[in-house]
């Protein structure tokens, strides 16, 4: 093989290399987050559990079918403040548990695979099930 051809299929080859690889990584802004799994489930569950209750309560609720949503939803407080994505982990987990601890003093709970969870939980879920794909 000539010089020339050997470097030209070197560089074709390097950008489908580099091309290809642009759609691996996952697109969610918090797919890493801790906070994406409910705390006291995950402990109790694998996180195989954790995605299927995410997809069911989805199907339950198809009106909360999208990342972005979730995220909102779960990162608003009581007076319809919403924590930035990038807020301490400690902020964010202080909050999702104060949200918690609220959804089963008010009976904020569903039931999905047997599991009596609050809706805070389940919406944790869901957001689970969708970094995930």
């Amino acid at each position: 093989m000539k010089r020339r051809s050997f470097i030209q299929l070197s560089l074709y080859s390097g950008a489908a290399i580099t091309i290809s690889s642009f759609g691996c990584g996952t697109a969610s802004e918090v797919a890493n987050k801790p906070w994406v799994q409910p705390q006291l489930l995950s402990h109790i569950c694998d996180a195989k559990t954790v995605r299927e209750i995410g997809v069911r309560y989805r199907e339950k609720f198809n009106n909360e079918n999208h990342e972005k949503q979730l995220i909102n939803i779960l990162l608003t407080d009581s007076t319809n403040k919403v924590v930035p994505v990038t807020s301490e982990e400690a902020v964010i987990n202080s909050l999702l548990e104060q949200k918690i601890q609220k959804d089963f003093e008010t009976g904020n709970t569903v039931i999905i695979k047997g599991w009596i969870l609050s809706v805070t939980e389940a919406r944790q879920c869901a957001l689970f099930s969708l970094t995930q794909n």
